[in-house]
């Protein structure tokens, strides 16, 4: 069992949580600890990936804009088929951007059950934050110190810069393509 004045500082905190077995909140703690390693290293190699794909993709859709528009004269207009392709691009800039958000929420909420379980076993690494930063999960004490949103200078927009910079390029080319109406 756990001693009763540890158990009073925590529990004043997450009053709904508790257990009974240490080695259960442990094993739990490595288990926490594995996810949000893993949620991090999908976010990076997923980061890459649309990175690449989205500037193939980009290049490609621009290189081959004007035999997409020769070919598909016949069946519609010049107009329709710059309008399907710009969609198209903001449709993936948009699932993608979605998906980061939902990796982002994901890797702040692991990392916030890696706090609380690390302040219901006792752990703390005081107060001094030189080495361990209290609004980073390595020296933080409240699970609500690691933000949701960072802010915009962190690695967490790395990819949103740089699909909005490429889908930017991509739509104003294929905007640029576009005849004009009068």
């Amino acid at each position: 069992m756990i001693n009763e004045s540890f158990d009073h500082g925590w529990r004043q905190h997450f009053p709904t949580y508790y257990f009974e077995d240490r080695d259960i909140v442990i094993e739990e703690y490595k288990t926490a600890a594995k996810s949000l390693e893993a949620e991090e290293r999908v976010f990076l190699n997923a980061s890459n990936i649309a990175i690449i794909a989205s500037a193939g993709l980009g290049s490609l859709a621009i290189g081959s804009l004007e035999k997409l528009t020769e070919k598909f004269t016949n069946i519609v207009p010049a107009t329709t088929t710059l309008a399907i392709l710009v969609i198209l691009t903001i449709g993936f800039s948009w699932v993608a951007l979605r998906y980061f958000a939902d990796r982002q929420k994901s890797i702040v909420f692991a990392a916030r059950k890696v706090i609380v379980l690390r302040r219901m076993l006792g752990l703390n690494y005081g107060t001094i934050q030189l080495v361990l930063p209290n609004w980073r999960i390595e020296g933080a004490d409240e699970p609500f110190a690691v933000r949701l949103f960072p802010g915009w200078n962190t690695y967490v927009t790395y990819p949103f810069y740089a699909l909005a910079g490429i889908s930017s390029a991509v739509l104003y080319f294929l905007l640029a393509g576009v005849p004009p109406l009068l």
